[in-house]
């Protein structure tokens, strides 16, 4: 029963450093590197625009770029950022993308950083999955590119 509980507690031992090297070491390649929390879509009614947010977070050790978004459920997916200016909201798309830094997280809430969701393709409802596809290029040294697929929930208009 001795031998048992310490192969036991080796195993989760070495599970749980497994478990840190792949989600807290930096990826140089990305990999897991680039982690997308709480990705939703707010549902609007009729034809209208949507917006999509999330958080992502660069585990890696250089800086990467979103440089576009794509979802068969919309006809057209851009990266926009909301500005406010001589009292009234404005959107910049954001032609270049955007960047993370190595270590950071990059925010995309309402009035600030989005995606706006346009033409949509299909009938969508309160609680569905949408994935989007979003394209990520490196800003360091070495030339990279890689693309993530992300399930969206969508969410009612009132969330945040």
């Amino acid at each position: 029963m001795k031998i048992l509980s310490g192969v036991i507690a080796l195993l989760l031992l070495l599970a749980g450093a497994v478990w840190w090297v792949g989600m807290v070491k930096p990826s140089a390649e990305g990999g897991v590197g680039l982690v997308v929390e709480n990705a939703r879509v707010r549902m609007l009614p009729g034809d209208r625009p949507m917006a999509g947010y999330m958080k992502i977070h660069n585990r890696t050790e250089q800086p990467w770029r979103l440089i576009d978004a794509d979802s068969e459920a919309f006809g057209r997916v851009m990266i926009h950022r909301t500005r406010v200016g001589e009292g009234r909201a404005r959107m910049q798309h954001q032609r270049d993308g955007v960047s993370i830094n190595s270590g950071e997280t990059l925010e995309f809430k309402p009035r600030g950083l989005h995606l706006m969701l346009m033409d949509r393709t299909s009938e969508l409802k309160i609680g569905d999955q949408v994935d989007i596809v979003l394209s990520f290029e490196t800003l360091g040294s070495t030339s990279s590119a890689r693309d993530q697929v992300v399930p969206f929930t969508v969410v009612p208009v009132a969330s945040q």
